[in-house]
């Protein structure tokens, strides 16, 4: 039996990687650095969370398949935050390619 507060971990967890994604693509597909840095970061953050959530899972579902399952949900989670702070990464390279007030192109000579 896995309790209802792991359950509900899992889906703030759920909730968490959706915002990151929303914010990556916004970020993508407006050109705009500030969100792209800011994606990057709640990325870090939920690296954190996911760490916390594992050891939760391993520490109080004594189910060892469900365990696995759960971990397995937690781990496509993380790794679809993973491929959102990749877009990011891309988002900041694309803009800082673009002559602005702090990035300017100079020709090797």
């Amino acid at each position: 039996m896995v309790s209802e507060t792991i359950l509900n971990d899992i889906a703030k967890f759920s909730t968490q990687v959706t915002k990151i994604s929303e914010q990556s693509f916004k970020a993508f597909l407006a050109g705009e650095i500030k969100l792209a840095n800011e994606a990057v970061e709640m990325v870090e953050t939920a690296e954190n969370d996911e760490q916390r959530l594992t050891t939760k899972i391993l520490t109080h579902v004594k189910d060892a398949t469900v365990a696995t399952s759960l971990r397995i949900i937690i781990r496509n989670l993380s790794q679809i935050a993973k491929y959102c702070r990749t877009i990011g990464e891309v988002t900041v390279n694309r803009i800082m390619e673009k002559p602005s007030e702090i990035c300017e192109y100079i020709p090797a000579q």
